[in-house]
């Protein structure tokens, strides 16, 4: 995956204490893995940690209202 649980507990800091969205977490990890990683690799892993999540979330949502999903996803 590419991704450190270390690295992922930095993810959920940013997204849920300092409310953060994909463009805020991508400056503030900029700043944080400067000398770690390039912008590029930030951006792809802000990126991919964001896709999985919307997936997931939406996964997580319409397994409560099955019937509810008419046509739609």
């Amino acid at each position: 995956m590419g991704v450190t649980y270390a690295q992922l507990s930095q993810f959920g800091l940013a997204r849920k204490v300092s409310l953060l969205g994909p463009v805020g977490m991508f400056t503030k990890l900029l700043h944080a893995w400067s000398g770690t990683f390039s912008p590029r690799e930030v951006y792809e892993k802000v990126r991919h940690f964001h896709y999985y999540y919307g997936i997931n979330r939406c996964v997580y949502i319409f397994s409560f209202f099955p019937g509810e999903r008419k046509g739609g996803f």
